[in-house]
């Protein structure tokens, strides 16, 4: 990979990063219980490590980066964020002792999580991927 798609890779995640660590802050805000705080701290690596992925594999094609493929990218990392931040939260905390298994919890959060908030962060995530494709696009042409 190219030190300049290495770098937009890296934009974007930190990006998407950022994004992540707002959206922990609210959670842990409005959240009843007390490891809900801990959503500060697995969102963001969540988000850093989906938008790295999607924007190497959507948005990096051939070619100048698109906005089409730079929403895609950040639709994708919005959604692919969800299952990581439960895997990295319950990796740290362990799961629930009435749980029949991990990967059942996990399930179940996922999807409620798409539901209560991938309403949010699916057209946000996207945004920011049509943004950084736009400014990647206006940083090229000078």
């Amino acid at each position: 990979m190219a030190r300049d798609a290495r770098t937009q890779s890296l934009s974007f995640s930190r990006l998407c990063a950022a994004f992540g660590f707002l959206l922990g802050l609210g959670i842990a805000s409005v959240a009843i219980g007390e490891k809900w705080g801990l959503m500060v701290l697995v969102c963001p690596p969540a988000a850093f490590l989906a938008g790295t992925v999607t924007w190497i594999l959507v948005a990096r094609g051939p070619g100048r980066v698109s906005g089409l493929r730079g929403a895609l990218a950040g639709a994708l990392a919005a959604t692919l964020a969800h299952p990581l931040r439960w895997a990295l939260l319950f990796a740290g905390i362990g799961p629930d002792e009435r749980a029949t298994s991990v990967a059942d919890m996990v399930g179940v959060l996922i999807v409620a999580s798409l539901i209560l908030v991938g309403w949010l962060t699916v057209p946000v995530g996207a945004i920011l991927g049509e943004g950084m494709a736009r400014w990647l696009r206006t940083d090229a042409t000078g």
